[in-house]
């Protein structure tokens, strides 16, 4: 009971704490069966309001860095632009997959006859049909994915940079009691 009693007084001042009305005064007050009762409405003349302590708060952490894996520029092959695998994205870490990983492209344009469409996982590439794509019997670990276009005679006409993700499983062993 006492622990409901303090989750509830946290849940008052935290929701007094951003309520529109920032100037609002907070009471404490006994009910008839003698709890505890935290209020923002004045109970009775004699109710003088509690002295609360500034809250502390914490700027959010607002991360600026790559998500996707843009396309390199290749020498000689301007045909591609904007070639980028959108899903993994760069650093995720992936849980019980069950070795399959869903895999999406972003390519502005179509693919031009006789051009083929790669992803290139931990260095084995594999050759897919559209932008979309699910990568089969991927075991646990650290993974390194890119994507890449060839030509009919296996010249590289675009290609993102290769990035690392992560297939992480639960274990039985990590259920100790």
């Amino acid at each position: 009971m006492k622990a409901l009693i303090f989750a509830l007084t946290g849940l008052v001042f935290a929701s007094a704490s951003f309520a529109g009305d920032n100037n609002k005064e907070i009471y404490k007050t006994y009910d008839a069966a003698g709890n505890v009762v935290f209020t923002d409405k004045r109970p009775n003349d004699e109710a003088q309001p509690l002295a609360l302590k500034p809250l502390n708060t914490v700027p959010a952490h607002v991360v600026r860095g790559k998500t996707t894996a843009e396309a390199i520029p290749q020498p000689g092959a301007t045909k591609y632009r904007d070639l980028a695998i959108t899903n993994p994205i760069i650093e995720e870490t992936l849980w019980n997959t069950a070795g399959r990983v869903p895999v999406s492209l972003r390519l502005a344009g179509e693919l031009l006859p006789g051009d083929q469409l790669f992803l290139v996982l931990d260095g084995k590439p594999r050759s897919v049909s559209g932008l979309r794509a699910q990568l089969t019997g991927i075991e646990r670990g650290t993974h390194t994915l890119s994507a890449q276009i060839l030509n009919a005679s296996g010249a590289v006409q675009a290609q993102t940079e290769p990035f690392e993700f992560y297939i992480k499983q639960h274990s039985i062993r990590h259920n100790r009691p």
